[in-house]
């Protein structure tokens, strides 16, 4: 099966609110959306795709031909626009490059708005799955980054321009993400820095497998907390699992302040590495109360930002309530939970 009808005119209608350009041909119609371009057979039209070649009688008020235009949905009706061929044919050209293709494949995966597929060296490309959707198992990509879908008994076609974040376009922290991903498709291990277990692919069950310091493994797909899982699919700290750093494979998790303030108020103990006292920590006191100088009844201490909380630091004299993080402190990556 090509191009669904009904999806294929949806596509079209929603494309018009920013413009989707026609460039008619002898035996073919070829439609241009944002970041996507399908090619439909005269025949597949006339024949089998009735209901989108009579959406596009409505919005141009003709049966399409040979002409190149854009068509633009504005306060409820149809603009229809002459467009230079010559504009036409050199985005046209951008998407059918005479280059050597590679087979891409999906990945099950989905960052952001792009869904993710990957090559066979491991690199990681995004597509972003909006316009026309063609029903076809086999993908490949141009040097340039164009995936490419053919339907061999048709001849229908559909190119999307694919993703991979730049050094001079995205943040650092984009790119890191990318990386991480990309390594654990090749079989690494990855972690969150505060994580006790790891994520892995892997590739027969064609999914990621969350493993967990106890030795349990989940499939992704069965987590029960979805926000929690989505939170962390979403984060910019992943690292590489290993020895050192993951407790499932021998290490110790190490992370940073914010990670260890998150803790904190969770009711965990957190401390630095290099404190070296027996038991020196930090944790949250809560219901805190005190005695006034001139008053022998306990007082509970509150604070309309706050409550009743504060930041205890527990070392070798005793506990200090309202613990004030140094700059060392904050900027540190070696907090630690206390065993």
């Amino acid at each position: 099966m090509a191009f669904d009808d009904a999806a294929l005119e949806r596509a079209l209608r929603a494309e018009t609110k920013h413009g989707l350009t026609l460039c008619g041909g002898v035996s073919e119609l070829t439609v241009i959306g944002c970041g996507w371009m399908a090619v439909i057979p005269e025949i597949e039209l006339r024949d089998r795709l009735r209901g989108t070649l009579g959406a596009l009688v409505e919005m141009l008020g003709y049966i399409p031909g040979m002409e190149t235009v854009q068509i633009v949905r504005s306060k409820g009706a149809f603009v229809v626009n002459t467009v230079l061929p010559e504009v036409v044919g050199e985005e046209i050209a951008g998407y059918i490059v005479e280059e050597d293709e590679e087979e891409i494949r999906p990945t099950g995966l989905r960052m952001g708005l792009n869904f993710l597929m990957q090559k066979r060296n491991g690199e990681i490309v995004g597509v972003v799955p909006r316009g026309a959707n063609l029903d076809v198992r086999r993908y490949s990509i141009t040097p340039g980054g164009i995936v490419r879908q053919e339907d061999g008994d048709t001849g229908e076609r559909l190119y999307r321009r694919g993703y991979r974040p730049r050094e001079d376009t995205d943040s650092e922290a984009t790119l890191k993400k990318w990386r991480h991903l990309e390594a654990m498709k090749h079989g690494e291990a990855v972690k969150l820095p505060s994580w006790g277990g790891f994520w892995r692919w892997d590739a027969e069950k064609r999914t990621i497998i969350m493993h967990t310091k106890e030795g349990k493994e989940m499939d992704i797909r069965e987590t029960q907390v979805v926000e929690y899982t989505l939170l962390n699919v979403l984060s910019d700290e992943w690292v590489i699992a290993g020895l050192e750093n993951c407790p499932a494979l021998g290490g110790i998790a190490r992370f940073s302040f914010s990670e260890a303030i998150k803790y904190v108020k969770r009711g965990m103990k957190v401390r630095r590495a290099g404190w070296n006292g027996r038991d020196q920590h930090i944790e949250l006191a809560i219901d805190i109360r005190y005695y006034s100088a001139t008053d022998a009844q306990p007082r509970n201490a509150y604070h309309e930002d706050i409550g009743s909380k504060a930041i205890v630091f527990c070392g070798t004299r005793g506990e200090q309530i309202g613990w004030l993080a140094s700059q060392a402190d904050m900027l540190a990556e070696d907090w630690m939970f206390c065993e």
